[in-house]
């Protein structure tokens, strides 16, 4: 899938939430299981912002956000596979999905799937 392609589905998977019964129907924002997996582990971090968990799943400066990291959990650093998804999305975009993934998706991991 091209750069194109990709931001496209990006913002698709964005604006396609619904709603039932006036409560919001989950979306699974089709991420890929490393993503969830790194939402997953960080978070149960109490005592942080919003903000402050979307820098620690999306890492754009990895060694700044690990120290800030370490004052509240543990650091999970970022796999080759998740950088190349993460910076083959644009920034604005691909904070507004894990945004919406954090607030309306589904909040655990299938641990057995990669």
């Amino acid at each position: 899938m091209n750069e194109f392609e990709r931001t496209k589905a990006l913002y698709h998977d964005l604006h396609r939430l619904d709603t039932k019964d006036g409560k919001v129907i989950a979306s699974d924002f089709n991420l890929p299981n490393f993503v969830r997996k790194r939402a997953a582990h960080f978070i149960n971090i109490e005592e942080v912002s919003f903000i402050d968990l979307l820098n620690f799943i999306l890492a754009f400066d990895e060694s700044i956000v690990a120290r800030q990291c370490s004052y509240f959990g543990e650091w999970l650093p970022t796999t080759k596979e998740f950088r190349e998804w993460r910076d083959g999305l644009p920034v604005n975009g691909l904070e507004m999905l894990m945004a919406s993934y954090l607030i309306y998706g589904k909040q655990y991991v299938d641990q057995e799937e990669d």
